[in-house]
């Protein structure tokens, strides 16, 4: 992982040279749109938000004509958004044909990386000087790698915070966009909770299996209770 991290960050360390390519960062800069696109591509073409965000970390340290960095902490701060919207991106495409749980679970994960997004990216240069405020001191292409770090960091605290006490808000949502199936009536002698889909997920696979045992214990009870039901009518 540092090794790809490093690689694909001198191959973009001549960018920063590049004319057309200044303009385009000063772009993404300006429209902060841009620059959550941008983010959320990346970290669907590498499929890891914390190998994107190394990269911007590495990018963003380099100096542009001024001497201050090409990119700017205001600027890296819509990529990053758009990393944590790539990431949620990957989570329900991993959840494809996974158990309806396990869709929630990443849709739950969604809803938080998204709208936090979407509310970050009306304060990012509040945001951005609040980082800075809090953040070590010093020329901005050496302090830049750590203040993205602490922008993540506190995205994730302050998202946190706003997401607890409506937790059962998350809940209702994620329930009614992803509602339970109806019990389908499973005919006797064929499993009820095991799936294929997850052979090559152990922990999962044994919870199936442990909810499996349980409902062919049920079975045997009834069936004991039925043939007592029987014993006592015949003796009767």
């Amino acid at each position: 992982l540092f090794l790809g991290i490093e690689t694909m960050g001198d191959v973009m360390k001549p960018l920063a040279g590049s004319p057309v390519f200044t303009a385009m960062i000063a772009k993404v800069a300006d429209i902060p749109i841009h620059g959550v696109c941008v983010g959320t591509l990346m970290t669907l073409v590498v499929q890891s938000s914390s190998a994107t965000i190394a990269v911007l970390q590495n990018f963003a340290e380099q100096a542009g004509p001024n001497g201050a960095s090409i990119l700017g902490l205001a600027g890296a701060i819509p990529i990053l958004l758009g990393d944590n919207i790539g990431t949620t991106i990957t989570a329900l495409l991993a959840s494809l044909g996974q158990s309806r749980d396990a869709k929630r679970t990443a849709l739950a994960h969604c809803m938080f990386n998204v709208s936090g997004s979407l509310i970050f990216i009306w304060f990012i240069h509040p945001y951005a000087k609040l980082i800075q405020y809090i953040s070590p001191k010093g020329p901005e292409v050496e302090v830049i790698s750590r203040q993205i770090a602490n922008a993540h960091t506190g995205f994730n605290i302050i998202m946190t915070l706003i997401w607890t006490p409506l937790l059962w808000l998350m809940v209702r949502i994620v329930m009614k966009l992803l509602p339970g199936k109806k019990e389908r009536v499973v005919p006797l002698g064929e499993p009820k909770y095991l799936d294929d889909k997850l052979i090559r997920q152990p922990v999962a696979a044994l919870h199936l299996v442990a909810q499996e045992t349980l409902h062919s214990a049920h079975i045997v009870q009834r069936m004991f209770g039925k043939a007592e039901e029987i014993t006592q009518k015949d003796s009767d």
